[in-house]
Formats: structure tokens, C-alpha cells, sequence
């Protein structure tokens, strides 16, 4: 937190995940830690330091979360979403804002 209080970031972007299905069950403490905790941590300080409003947050995680999805084509491109770590899903659900 004290790095994020120094920099000030306007965007972050978080690409940690475990995306490996068998080893998720064989480490199941850093697969929470890589894909929920890392997450809720990062979100919980750009909240504490007041940064909602200046910083955006990219969660990449990974698509395995999600099992079988089909596409779904959007008619007009995506808006880039702030951080609002209060309006994020459980940290063990699937999904970020």
C-alpha cells in the first residue's frame, strides 16, 4: 500500500492468476491468494487511499473462472470501468468490476 500512496497510479493492471485447473486443487491457499485475495487487497487499498476516482483497475484473472462460456458479440465497444471496490462481487466469486 505504501508503493500505491507514493505512485498514485491512474491505471492498474493485475495479471496474477492461477488458470491451471488440477493444480488449483493441489494448491488451493495460493490459487485463493492469486485469483480473490491479491485481488481484494488491491482494490481495498485503492480504496483506503481515496483513489476511486483517479485510478482504473484491470483484473485479467483468467477464463477458467468462468468454465463454458459462448460468445456474446457487443454492439458498441466497452467503457472502461473505475475501480469501485464496494460494488465488486465476492472476492470468491467470479467476475471483477
Amino acid at each position: 500500500m505504501q508503493l500505491m500512496q507514493q505512485i498514485r497510479p491512474t491505471e492498474i493492471y493485475n495479471l496474477a492468476a492461477q488458470s491451471h485447473v488440477g493444480v488449483s486443487f493441489e494448491s488451493p491457499e495460493y490459487t485463493a491468494n492469486a485469483d480473490a485475495i491479491g485481488v481484494l487487497r488491491l482494490l481495498e487499498a485503492i480504496r483506503i487511499l481515496g483513489m476511486e476516482k483517479e485510478t482504473r483497475f484491470y483484473q485479467a484473472s483468467t477464463s477458467e473462472l468462468y468454465g463454458l462460456v459462448q460468445e456474446v458479440r457487443r454492439r458498441k465497444p466497452r467503457r472502461s470501468i473505475r475501480a469501485r471496490p464496494m460494488a465488486s462481487p465476492s472476492f470468491t466469486a467470479t467476475g471483477s468490476r
